[in-house]
């Protein structure tokens, strides 16, 4: 009697979304720096790889560079697809794959105000040589994303605003208080530093607490300025209230090289409770096949006011039917963390699922 298996993995990657300049020129921003370990691999008749990447609005075009690698029992004829926004952009043979393992593909930039852009590797295998696939073991079908690969960003020069410092796809920030400051300063500043390293951890990015600027760094210097917030070249000067508009909804501050505390209006308190849509993420309806598949959905803490209390992950998910002795699993991980897993319902091909997420997990994230 064989045994059927089928399971379903939802990833979410937590990010907190502020920004530091974004360089003028290309930049390669890897798939490693975006939080995927070692080498991204996926197996099956139908796999299928997710990355996303924040854009800027320095960013004038982005292409997904690659160096991909197939399993030796893929028939040549299979194919690879690259599509972006759910629209294929390019696709070619599992052949032509192994002669010219390298990938380089355009993108379309988003359309405004989706700040997300979005890239999906999916392989549509058969085994070589076998009409009834059914035969052999699914794994032995896969495809591997190979490490240096991800998103090649060009970006034009900017101006020396807020919005120059605060958007940056790599570099180190120093957060510096003054010697001599205040204990309440040096709180402040620990509490920013746990902050900016939260926003730009999908990056990888370094944030240290030192008394004097980092000439290879972006330093936000706290200090006694006339100024709330103030950009000079790799610096920005925090006054005694920039820090509260930091922590504010900061994209009304992005155009300007100062900013005052008397130009930016009250901001309304979080409701209690709120809902975050996947497509307010960017995302729309997806369609995987295989017995293995996963869907990846970049989660932004700060589209939600902050951390939360209590968070849930609720979904509407169709699939075949399972019939006889299969079985399937539906699994929600953050950051590489499982949270838990549900029983595929047998009977019938749609179901809803609901997934409670602890603050100490959301918190470490």
């Amino acid at each position: 009697m064989r045994f059927f298996t089928r399971s379903f993995i939802i990833f979410l990657t937590l990010a907190i979304g502020l920004r530091l300049p974004a360089f003028a020129g290309s930049q390669m921003v890897t798939v490693r720096q975006l939080g995927s370990p070692g080498d991204p691999a996926v197996r099956g008749d139908r796999p299928t790889l997710n990355f996303y990447l924040p854009i800027f609005r320095s960013v004038r075009a982005v292409r997904f560079r690659a160096t991909l690698s197939v399993s030796p029992a893929i028939d040549p004829n299979s194919t690879i697809t690259v599509s972006s926004g759910g629209t294929p952009q390019w696709s070619t043979s599992v052949e032509n794959i192994r002669k010219h393992p390298v990938i380089d593909v355009p993108l379309p930039l988003p359309q405004l105000p989706s700040r997300t852009i979005d890239v999906s590797i999916a392989g549509a295998f058969a085994h070589i040589g076998d009409d009834i696939c059914s035969r052999f073991d699914p794994s032995s079908l896969y495809l591997i994303v190979k490490r240096g690969s991800g998103f090649v960003v060009d970006s034009e020069p900017v101006p020396s605003t807020i919005s120059g410092f605060l958007e940056v796809y790599s570099g180190d920030v120093a957060i510096v208080v003054p010697p001599g400051s205040s204990f309440e300063r040096q709180r402040t500043a620990v509490q920013l530093a746990y902050q900016l390293q939260q926003l730009y951890r999908w990056r990888g990015a370094g944030v240290v607490l030192r008394s004097t600027a980092d000439p290879n760094a972006r330093n936000v210097v706290l200090g006694d300025f006339k100024t709330d917030l103030a950009v000079h070249g790799n610096v920005l000067e925090v006054g005694p209230s920039g820090v509260n508009l930091l922590k504010r909804e900061i994209d009304p501050l992005l155009i300007t090289t100062a900013v005052d505390s008397a130009e930016v209006g009250p901001v309304a308190a979080a409701a209690s409770q709120s809902r975050l849509s996947l497509m307010d993420l960017g995302l729309t309806t997806e369609t995987a096949s295989g017995d293995h598949v996963v869907f990846s959905a970049p989660l932004n803490i700060g589209r939600i006011g902050g951390l939360p209390q209590g968070l849930r992950f609720v979904a509407s998910i169709a699939h075949t039917a399972l019939e006889g002795d299969e079985r399937g699993t539906v699994e929600l991980t953050i950051n590489g963390a499982l949270v838990d897993s549900v029983p595929l319902v047998t009977k019938r091909g749609r179901q809803d699922i609901e997934f409670p997420i602890s603050s100490d997990l959301v918190a470490s994230a």
